[in-house]
């Protein structure tokens, strides 16, 4: 994952968006690690990596990822003199990922069995239910396409249980 996120937002950014070069250059990485794989260069590469250089490089891709998944939530934002300020929090996508990283960091301190997969569901539930998060993002993408918003609100509870039986 932390390769993937390297290219999609570092390499493919600075190729000036041509994800045709940025995929292969990840075939050829992938190629040149199966034969190292298959020769004793891998081994002899991973044990000549200080462990703290490994545990280092493994915070490093853990918080590069946790900053894409923060600014993909609105949690924080771009800032041009900080480079990252703290994002606008009145909006409901916002407040419920918020409440959904408290709720799995609460549910893994107490060391709950599927932690993360509990408040993914709590927060959906949520989302669905209370906040009708999934018909507001549809009503908006659906705005110019019906004129009755009766039958936007049809369409889009139509498309989401079928999504639920047959997903």
């Amino acid at each position: 994952m932390g390769l993937n996120a390297y290219f999609a937002f570092t390499i493919v950014p600075e190729l000036d968006g041509d994800w045709q070069l940025a995929l292969g250059a990840v075939f050829v990485s992938g190629l040149l690690f199966s034969a190292m794989s298959l020769t004793s260069i891998r081994a002899w590469l991973v044990n000549s990596i200080s462990m703290n250089l490994k545990i280092g490089i493994a915070a490093g891709i853990g918080l590069f990822l946790a900053l894409i998944g923060l600014q993909d939530a609105g949690i924080v934002s771009a800032d041009p003199e900080t480079l990252v300020t703290l994002g606008d929090l009145s909006k409901p996508q916002t407040l419920l990922a918020a409440v959904g990283f408290l709720a799995i960091a609460a549910l893994a301190v107490r060391k709950v069995t599927g932690a993360i997969i509990i408040g993914v569901l709590a927060v959906t539930a949520i989302a669905v239910i209370r906040l009708g998060f999934i018909a507001y993002i549809a009503l908006k993408a659906a705005a110019g396409r019906f004129q009755d918003i009766n039958a936007a609100v049809a369409v889009i509870a139509a498309a989401f249980l079928l999504k639920l039986v047959f997903a």
